[in-house]
């Protein structure tokens, strides 16, 4: 249903439509969310994908041409540099999805059919976001764009925000080149200031004192 209603939102893309997986595969389940962007990219919207080079290592060789040949950016994110040390479990593990600076995804849920592990069928928590804090999340894909090609996404992106509800939310990008401790402590500070209830949505938790 998650991948049905990025569907849709593509399809009523006008400027760009940028997405970011950990994985993403090209299989009957995100087969549509391609076409879709094949399709925005003929209506002149600019279409462009990062897919993480651990999370997709094995389907990058041939989803990477694929998506190119369809007239879509994309791009491998924090690729593998052999000469220099480094730990290649340190990934930034993004799941984003946004639509002209105003409609935007993030979760839990990967590019990929939920049923892709032998055995095994996720399942998946994600959030469908409008307002300012899609700009938020757009910020985050065109940092992370600009970190692997050296190119601004453009302003195009980033229309003037606008409220879509009542609901105050806040983006806190979080990886292995982020400063210690900033999203816990971020955490910490909201629990304190709670009033009435705190909810916490995480699939790992291993709290601190």
């Amino acid at each position: 249903a998650t991948l049905d209603r990025i569907v849709a939102d593509i399809e009523s893309s006008r400027e760009t439509a940028h997405l970011a997986y950990y994985i993403f595969k090209d299989d009957p389940s995100t087969a549509p969310v391609i076409a879709a962007l094949s399709r925005a990219v003929a209506r002149g919207v600019h279409c462009r994908v990062l897919v993480d080079a651990f999370g997709s290592r094995p389907m990058i060789p041939q989803l990477l041409p694929r998506l190119r040949g369809l007239g879509i950016e994309a791009r491998v994110a924090l690729p593998f540099r052999w000469r220099k040390p480094e730990r290649l479990d340190l990934r930034n593990h993004r799941k984003i999805v946004v639509i002209d600076g105003r409609i935007s995804y993030t979760g839990s849920q990967n590019m990929v059919s939920p049923d892709f592990k032998p055995g095994l069928t996720y399942s998946e928590l994600v959030a469908r976001i409008e307002g300012p804090t899609a700009l938020q999340l757009q910020l985050v894909f065109g940092a992370d764009w600009f970190v692997e090609t050296g190119h601004y996404i453009g302003a195009a992106a980033f229309p003037s925000p606008q409220a879509a509800g009542d609901c105050p939310a806040q983006i806190l990008p979080n990886g292995p080149a982020s400063p210690t401790q900033r999203a816990q402590r971020m955490v910490v500070q909201l629990v304190h200031a709670a009033r009435h209830r705190v909810v916490i949505t995480s699939p790992y938790f291993i709290p601190s004192q």
